[in-house]
Order: C-alpha cells, then structure tokens, then sequence
C-alpha cells in the first residue's frame, strides 16, 4: 500500500498542515488547509486548487531505463482567507517560505509523480469579501501562484 498522498493537491494540503500548522491553527477539528472553502470552520485558512498542466514526452531516458518520461509542467494555486488583511499578507509570505522547494522536497510526491521543482510565480491580493452572516463580516484574501515540475512514467 502506498504512503504517497494520491495527487499534488493531497500531498499539498498534507505538507502545508505540518508545516504551517501554528499560522493556520492546525487542529484536530480545523485542518487550516483545504481543497474547497466549504470545508472551512474557522479564519484563517487556506484553500489549495487544482493544478493547470502542460506535458513534454520524453523517450528513452538512459538513467531509468523508462521509455516513455512525461514531464508536467504546472501551476498550482493557493488562496488564504483570513480575517485582518496584515495577517493575509503575512501568511502568504509564510507560505511563500514553506513551499521553496529547498523546504518542501519530497513531501510534494504523490502517487501521480515525483515533484522535481517548485518556484513562487506570484503573490497578490484580492478585493475582501463581506461574509456577514458567516465566520466573520469582512475577509482577506491572497491569491498564490506556484509553478512545479513533475516527472511521472506512463
């Protein structure tokens, strides 16, 4: 049975919990990081999305022996949500830090392939958005981009 998480969204959550599980208030019943914002319970949080992909075919890799070498080039994003726009900042700094690929080495694998390189492309804000009625009246929101290559074998 494998341990690897099942794809880069997994894995990222995964990673993230442990890594930034004081910024994120990482508990038993508030995992901090997730895949939809739905499963949010409590600010600050953050949301991790599904990547965007392009692919290079590689044939014969002469180190492996693997005739058919794919190549993903990616995009992952990640939003934070929180309630106080200096702690949404600083969060996305924070994460900016933990996902350097230096950090995050091999704990990014999953069983869709091995992550070779993880780059920050961007760091932005978004307009806050009234939730009133919700978990708060107003909320913070950063957008992060980071670019990923992964290797996998058909």
């Amino acid at each position: 049975m494998s341990q690897l998480a099942p794809d880069i969204i997994a894995a990222t959550m995964n990673y993230l919990r442990v890594a930034m599980a004081d910024q994120f208030n990482v508990t038993a019943t508030n995992q901090g990081v997730w895949s939809d914002a739905a499963s949010a319970n409590t600010y600050p949080y953050a949301v991790v999305q599904a990547p965007s992909e392009n692919y290079d075919l590689s044939s014969n890799d002469p180190e492996t022996g693997f005739k058919n070498f794919v190549i993903a080039d990616g995009m992952l994003n990640i939003l934070i949500y929180a309630n106080d726009s200096a702690l949404a900042y600083s969060l996305s700094r924070q994460m900016v830090i933990a996902m350097d690929f230096n950090q995050s080495s091999g704990q990014l694998d999953s069983d869709m392939g091995t992550i070779t390189d993880v780059i920050p492309i961007g760091n932005a804000a978004m307009p806050p958005v009234d939730e009133s009625g919700t978990l708060g009246p107003v909320v913070y929101r950063r957008f992060l981009t980071f670019g990923y290559k992964q290797e996998f074998y058909l």
